[in-house]
């Protein structure tokens, strides 16, 4: 759990694969039959307390109230671990996954029925032998003429209710863990699990121009590939845009384009490695390649839990304590000749950029020469 993610904090993928979805419906149904405790404790309690039972004078001497203690208990448990068994099952993103953490939901789940099975065979010495053996020993019946005090309470004379009770209760359960799934599918489907916006690091040692576009990038209402493209901030249009085409060069990759008018799935700068990932941020762990198959030396996509610290207004938080003034040491000879030597820190009203600021506002911008009178020479020192 991640409560720190409040749109998400049960760590659903973004989306998934019809396959990966249909081995999870799979598991689901698997799960609440094959827990034991959950299912035996509701035969417990609907069946009531047996009628005739034969057994060991400390079995024997149990009351209703122990009883219907013992099923409570068991019912708790193995909700515990229907719970649990949910949970890991929405947050699997491959068919491995899911079948890891069924597996292992299962192997702690049973971790009773082996410490029995030992009692029974006698690995924890005679005691406990003794004890298991009074239990696998003691037989119950119910009779059909006499209903527990609870189902009389409640007004249900039919036996068919001891019968078939626990069956009703089980399909209850079953149909809650499949609306809670129905919900989070159709979550999933809408994009609200996506990650809303990501930061982009591009290198400029195979292609120069990547790094203009370094920034921050924001989910979109454009779809490609069943999947949401993510375009620049402040540039939605005419900047950087991330898309998923199904087939580039023969295999699905996430592509980067630009430009108003852009295909990104044929005027594409640079495209991912083979992938078939909703999220953008994991398709930057994979290489990334040109057109002409050049490898891209340095690409780093990662998420941003707060989009306007990090990339709103509230980035102008990192100018306080900046210098005011700067004076170079030295000169390049492409700097102009002013009367001063100091850089000023220019001052702009924030509200008026909006929400949007990149990498050169969230920076203090210097100029030179722009109190000099000469109105078109200036110099500029920026991010």
């Amino acid at each position: 759990l991640d409560f720190h993610d409040p749109k998400n904090p049960f760590q659903v993928p973004g989306n998934i694969p019809a396959s990966v979805r249909a081995t999870q419906i799979l598991a689901l149904l698997v799960a609440i039959f094959y827990e034991d405790d959950f299912r035996k404790g509701i035969e417990g309690l609907i069946s009531g307390m047996p009628s005739q039972f034969r057994a060991h004078d400390d079995i024997a001497r149990i009351n209703r109230k122990n009883w219907n203690f013992v099923h409570t208990l068991r019912i708790f448990a193995g909700g515990f671990v229907l719970v649990a068994s949910f949970m890991l099952l929405v947050q699997s993103n491959s068919v491995f996954d899911v079948l890891l953490n069924f597996l292992g939901i299962s192997f702690v789940s049973n971790l009773d029925e082996l410490a029995f099975s030992l009692c029974e065979a006698g690995y924890f010495g005679y005691t406990f032998q003794k004890s298991s053996k009074k239990i696998i020993n003691a037989e119950f019946k119910h009779d059909c003429h006499q209903l527990d005090d609870c189902l009389s309470r409640m007004g249900l004379t039919d036996c068919r209710v001891a019968k078939y009770g626990h069956s009703v209760l089980l399909n209850i359960a079953l149909a809650a863990m499949m609306a809670g799934y129905l919900y989070l599918t159709i979550q999933q489907l809408s994009g609200a699990f996506i990650t809303e916006t990501i930061r982009v690091e591009f290198g400029d040692e195979i292609v120069p121009f990547l790094g203009i576009f370094n920034g921050c990038y924001k989910k979109s209402s454009k779809r490609y590939g069943n999947r949401v493209a993510y375009t620049q901030i402040g540039f939605e249009e005419e900047g950087g845009m991330f898309a998923y085409c199904a087939d580039v060069d023969g295999h699905p990759s996430w592509t980067f384009s630009s430009g108003a008018n852009r295909d990104p799935c044929k005027g594409w700068h640079v495209m991912s490695g083979e992938t078939d990932t909703y999220e953008l941020y994991e398709a930057g762990k994979e290489n990334w390649y040109t057109p002409t198959n050049a490898h891209v030396e340095f690409i780093q996509i990662s998420k941003i839990k707060d989009s306007h610290t990090e990339c709103g207004r509230g980035m102008f938080e990192r100018l306080k304590g900046s210098c005011g003034k700067l004076e170079p040491v030295g000169a390049l000879s492409v700097m102009s000749k002013f009367k001063s030597d100091f850089y000023e820190k220019l001052e702009w009203n924030s509200s008026a950029l909006g929400d949007y600021l990149d990498e050169s506002h969230s920076h203090p911008i210097y100029v030179h020469g722009h109190d000099e009178g000469n109105h078109t020479d200036f110099d500029i020192i920026l991010f």
